[in-house]
């Protein structure tokens, strides 16, 4: 099941949350995220979910 990465930017000053959420699609990280931080309705102006590279798949650029 893929990971994603959330990271919640809210309050004033600003201030994160991050957490990471196992979910089959983004839009089930998206609602795991909404359910994981609530106030993030009324209090939050960013969002960001990210999917996490698996590391063991992870492709590099050819050394040159």
């Amino acid at each position: 099941m893929p990971k994603y990465r959330m990271t919640v930017r809210h309050g004033r000053p600003h201030r994160y949350h991050v957490e990471d959420i196992t979910a089959d699609t983004l839009r089930d990280a998206l609602r795991l995220a909404a359910d994981a931080f609530p106030d993030a309705a009324s209090s939050a102006d960013l969002l960001e979910i990210r999917l996490q590279a698996d590391a063991e798949r992870r492709e590099y650029a050819a050394e040159g």
